[in-house]
Protein backbone atom coordinates (compact mmCIF):
# COMPACT_ATOMS: atom_id res chain seq x y z
CA UNK A 1 0.00 0.00 0.00
CA UNK A 2 1.57 3.54 -0.85
CA UNK A 3 1.93 6.21 1.12
CA UNK A 4 -0.57 9.02 1.04
CA UNK A 5 1.13 12.70 0.89
CA UNK A 6 -0.62 15.51 1.85
CA UNK A 7 0.71 19.71 1.49
CA UNK A 8 1.46 20.97 4.36
CA UNK A 9 -1.46 23.70 5.91
CA UNK A 10 -1.21 25.80 8.72
CA UNK A 11 -2.85 25.07 11.62
CA UNK A 12 -2.54 27.83 13.80
CA UNK A 13 -1.62 31.50 13.26
CA UNK A 14 0.03 31.50 16.40
CA UNK A 15 3.37 32.49 16.22
CA UNK A 16 5.93 31.36 18.99
CA UNK A 17 8.97 32.76 19.67
CA UNK A 18 12.34 30.94 20.21
CA UNK A 19 14.39 32.68 23.04
CA UNK A 20 12.96 36.14 24.11
CA UNK A 21 10.78 38.19 21.20
CA UNK A 22 11.98 40.96 19.26
CA UNK A 23 10.11 43.47 21.20
CA UNK A 24 11.54 42.99 24.56
CA UNK A 25 14.73 42.71 23.35
CA UNK A 26 14.12 46.23 21.75
CA UNK A 27 12.50 47.66 24.85
CA UNK A 28 15.25 46.55 27.11
CA UNK A 29 18.30 47.68 24.25
CA UNK A 30 16.36 51.09 23.95
CA UNK A 31 15.72 51.07 28.11
CA UNK A 32 19.25 50.64 29.46
CA UNK A 33 21.23 52.54 26.84
CA UNK A 34 22.11 54.94 23.87
CA UNK A 35 22.37 52.43 21.81
CA UNK A 36 21.72 53.62 18.04
CA UNK A 37 23.21 50.96 15.89
CA UNK A 38 21.63 49.03 12.92
CA UNK A 39 21.08 45.55 14.45
CA UNK A 40 19.20 47.53 17.09
CA UNK A 41 17.51 49.82 15.13
CA UNK A 42 16.36 46.53 12.67
CA UNK A 43 15.28 44.49 16.03
CA UNK A 44 12.82 47.30 16.65
CA UNK A 45 11.67 47.46 13.22
CA UNK A 46 10.79 43.72 13.31
CA UNK A 47 8.89 44.10 16.87
CA UNK A 48 6.91 46.92 15.33
CA UNK A 49 5.72 44.97 12.23
CA UNK A 50 5.34 41.42 14.16
CA UNK A 51 1.91 41.00 13.45
CA UNK A 52 1.35 38.06 16.10
CA UNK A 53 2.25 40.94 18.76
CA UNK A 54 -0.60 42.60 20.65
CA UNK A 55 -1.15 46.30 19.38
CA UNK A 56 -0.17 47.85 22.82
CA UNK A 57 2.88 45.89 21.78
CA UNK A 58 3.61 46.85 18.21
CA UNK A 59 2.76 50.84 19.24
CA UNK A 60 5.30 50.57 22.56
CA UNK A 61 7.78 48.94 19.59
CA UNK A 62 7.06 51.47 17.29
CA UNK A 63 8.29 54.27 19.86
CA UNK A 64 11.02 52.37 21.03
CA UNK A 65 11.54 52.43 16.86
CA UNK A 66 11.35 56.35 16.95
CA UNK A 67 13.65 56.67 19.71
CA UNK A 68 16.31 54.45 18.14
CA UNK A 69 15.76 56.41 14.78
CA UNK A 70 15.91 60.06 17.25
CA UNK A 71 18.87 58.70 18.36
CA UNK A 72 21.14 58.49 14.80
CA UNK A 73 19.24 61.80 13.60
CA UNK A 74 16.61 61.10 11.97
CA UNK A 75 13.79 62.88 13.54
CA UNK A 76 11.53 63.28 10.36
CA UNK A 77 11.44 59.70 10.84
CA UNK A 78 11.26 59.64 14.32
CA UNK A 79 8.18 61.58 15.10
CA UNK A 80 6.28 59.87 12.28
CA UNK A 81 6.69 57.06 14.13
CA UNK A 82 5.41 58.22 17.04
CA UNK A 83 2.40 59.65 15.49
CA UNK A 84 1.77 56.01 13.79
CA UNK A 85 1.91 54.51 17.44
CA UNK A 86 -0.61 57.08 18.98
CA UNK A 87 -2.72 55.98 16.14
CA UNK A 88 -2.52 52.56 16.90
CA UNK A 89 -2.53 52.70 20.85
CA UNK A 90 -3.73 55.90 21.92
CA UNK A 91 -2.70 55.27 25.32
CA UNK A 92 0.77 55.77 25.53
CA UNK A 93 1.32 58.34 28.04
CA UNK A 94 5.19 58.93 27.59
CA UNK A 95 5.19 59.14 24.22
CA UNK A 96 4.40 63.23 24.43
CA UNK A 97 8.15 63.11 26.25
CA UNK A 98 9.64 61.66 23.32
CA UNK A 99 7.80 63.71 21.04
CA UNK A 100 8.86 66.87 22.63
CA UNK A 101 13.09 65.47 22.52
CA UNK A 102 12.52 64.99 18.53
CA UNK A 103 10.84 68.41 17.90
CA UNK A 104 13.57 69.68 20.30
CA UNK A 105 16.53 67.71 17.91
CA UNK A 106 14.51 69.02 14.89
CA UNK A 107 15.06 72.38 15.72
CA UNK A 108 11.33 73.02 16.75
CA UNK A 109 11.60 74.04 20.50
CA UNK A 110 7.93 75.87 19.82
CA UNK A 111 6.52 72.59 19.01
CA UNK A 112 7.83 70.96 21.91
CA UNK A 113 6.65 73.54 24.35
CA UNK A 114 3.49 72.84 23.01
CA UNK A 115 3.69 69.03 23.50
CA UNK A 116 4.94 69.57 26.86
CA UNK A 117 2.00 72.15 27.85
CA UNK A 118 0.57 70.34 30.69
CA UNK A 119 3.24 68.25 32.23
CA UNK A 120 1.16 67.64 35.36
CA UNK A 121 -1.41 65.55 33.44
CA UNK A 122 1.21 62.67 32.43
CA UNK A 123 2.11 59.75 34.51
CA UNK A 124 4.40 60.80 37.44
CA UNK A 125 7.45 58.19 36.42
CA UNK A 126 7.22 60.46 32.64
CA UNK A 127 7.16 64.21 34.21
CA UNK A 128 10.49 64.21 35.40
CA UNK A 129 11.82 63.78 31.53
CA UNK A 130 9.43 66.00 30.86
CA UNK A 131 10.62 68.94 32.87
CA UNK A 132 13.62 68.44 31.63
CA UNK A 133 12.44 68.61 28.00
CA UNK A 134 10.68 71.17 28.84
CA UNK A 135 13.30 73.23 30.17
CA UNK A 136 15.82 71.99 26.82
CA UNK A 137 12.59 73.86 24.61
CA UNK A 138 12.90 77.30 27.02
CA UNK A 139 16.82 77.06 27.03
CA UNK A 140 17.30 77.34 23.32
CA UNK A 141 14.56 79.94 22.95
CA UNK A 142 16.68 81.65 25.16
CA UNK A 143 13.93 82.02 28.20
CA UNK A 144 16.36 81.37 30.88
CA UNK A 145 14.40 81.67 33.63
CA UNK A 146 11.50 79.08 32.75
CA UNK A 147 14.31 76.74 32.09
CA UNK A 148 15.82 76.80 35.45
CA UNK A 149 12.33 76.41 37.05
CA UNK A 150 11.60 73.49 35.28
CA UNK A 151 15.03 71.80 35.59
CA UNK A 152 14.13 72.63 39.25
CA UNK A 153 10.95 71.35 38.76
CA UNK A 154 12.76 67.89 37.24
CA UNK A 155 14.45 67.45 39.91
CA UNK A 156 12.49 67.86 42.81
CA UNK A 157 10.94 65.07 41.00
CA UNK A 158 13.78 62.62 41.23
CA UNK A 159 17.02 64.27 42.76
CA UNK A 160 19.32 61.98 40.84
CA UNK A 161 17.80 62.56 37.60
CA UNK A 162 21.31 63.45 35.50
CA UNK A 163 20.29 65.01 32.25
CA UNK A 164 18.73 67.68 34.58
CA UNK A 165 21.04 67.78 37.17
CA UNK A 166 24.20 67.76 34.22
CA UNK A 167 21.76 70.77 32.50
CA UNK A 168 21.29 72.78 35.67
CA UNK A 169 24.74 72.99 36.35
CA UNK A 170 25.28 75.59 33.41
CA UNK A 171 23.12 78.18 35.32
CA UNK A 172 24.24 80.34 37.70
CA UNK A 173 22.22 82.60 39.97
CA UNK A 174 22.42 86.32 40.24
CA UNK A 175 20.83 88.30 42.46
CA UNK A 176 18.01 90.65 41.32
CA UNK A 177 18.87 93.97 39.83
CA UNK A 178 22.47 92.99 39.11
CA UNK A 179 23.56 92.65 35.62
CA UNK A 180 26.03 89.57 34.70
CA UNK A 181 28.10 91.70 32.63
CA UNK A 182 29.34 93.72 35.53
CA UNK A 183 30.45 90.50 37.66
Amino acid sequence: MAGLALPATPQSRTIYHAGIPPSVRCAEMVGSSEDASLPLLRTCQAAMHDQAALRPVRAASMVNTGIVLMRRGETGKALDLFDRALALNDDLDGVTVNIAAAQIRAGAPEAALGTLADIKTLAPEFQAAAFHNRALANWELGHLEPAYLDLRAALSIDPGYEPAREAISHFRLVPDGQDMASR
